[in-house]
């Protein structure tokens, strides 16, 4: 085998106790792989483990998956009763069944139209009734659950939720999506921040602000930088909204 190929066994391993069992019979495929050797950054943290070291196949970039799970915070386990792996929040383990219901009361299949206590009919299901959805809060149109992060959060779990929009805070990728502003480090000093806008031959500088090291090594907390406060959240940076249209930064 030449020098710097690895082979890799496809399957998922996931810590020493997990293993997949596969039938002897069962075919194996094999791949050749070969190290990825430039830096690859989850969370703001960088992945480095000789152990379990980053591939590349066919211009696909690998890294285990309870490792990357670990930088995230987001539990990775084997579910032998079901035999999948499950990455996240707990999930149910029976299938939900769906009666449809037609819109006159009744329903195809069972139970019958009147279920329910003494055989109550469900009057809810009338094509009169009207259903009025709640308009979800947050910023420009735009509501909270749109943020990357608030649906990981929501996905894996995590009773500490990002700061929201609708409470006056935007994350980078809020700011690109609802704004088009790019936050680029200056050349000349990487601590400070360009918020700029436009194609990148010919961006434009909205306003600037000189940052701490301090905050770009830390995982979680507040700071305040040239007027603008900004909230760390698991490696990720959200802006006070009122305090970037004090510097101009957005309408």
């Amino acid at each position: 085998m030449k020098k710097g190929l690895i082979g890799l066994v496809l399957g998922i391993i996931i810590g020493a106790a997990a293993t997949l069992a596969v039938p002897a019979y069962a075919a194996v495929k094999q791949y050749l792989a070969t190290e990825y050797t430039q830096p690859v950054v989850v969370n703001g943290k960088t992945y480095s483990d000789p152990e379990y070291p980053i591939l590349a196949y066919n211009g696909r970039t690998y890294l285990p998956l309870a490792k990357v799970g670990e930088l995230l915070g987001a539990p990775v386990r084997y579910n032998d009763q079901l035999k999948r792996v499950e990455i996240g929040a707990s999930v149910p383990t029976e299938e939900v069944t769906v009666v449809e219901k037609d819109i006159s009361g009744g329903q195809t299949g069972s139970p019958a139209a009147t279920d329910g206590p003494a055989g109550r009919k469900n009057d809810y299901l009338k094509p009169d009734t009207e259903f009025v959805e709640e308009e979800e809060p947050g910023y420009k149109g735009y509501p909270d659950s749109a943020d990357p992060s608030y649906q990981w959060a929501q996905f894996i779990g995590r009773e500490d939720m990002p700061p929201l929009m609708s409470e006056g805070w935007i994350s980078e990728a809020m700011l690109r999506e609802i704004h088009s502003i790019y936050i680029r480090p200056s050349d000349d000093d990487l601590n400070v921040w360009n918020f700029v806008t436009g194609a990148l031959w010919k961006e434009r500088v909205l306003g600037s602000i000189s940052v701490a090291q301090e905050m770009k090594d830390a995982k979680n907390g507040e700071f305040s930088f040239d007027g603008v406060r900004i909230i760390k959240y698991y490696g990720n940076y959200f802006f006070s909204i009122e305090d970037l249209k004090s510097k101009g930064i957005i309408e």
